[in-house]
């Protein structure tokens, strides 16, 4: 009965360790950076028409390149 139960811990230690490592490969463990072009978007602005402009002036500037502040 030792036999099994040993056999079931140790199955049950190697699902948990292929958990986490199919984990780590889903969640994107390297994840990339987006970097904010803020210069190319300054120079598409007038482009864009003025209410853009307007709602980009609403924004902060750190916050440009988050469509989520100012579409609605």
């Amino acid at each position: 009965m030792e036999t099994h139960a040993f056999w079931l811990v140790q199955l049950f230690l190697f699902a948990l360790w292929v958990n986490g490592l199919m984990t780590l490969g889903f969640t994107g463990a390297h994840q990339q950076v987006i970097v904010c072009n803020e210069s190319l978007m300054l120079e598409k602005l007038p482009r864009c028409g003025k209410s853009f402009e307007e709602m980009m002036k609403k924004v902060d500037s750190k916050k440009w390149c988050n469509l989520t502040e100012f579409i609605p």
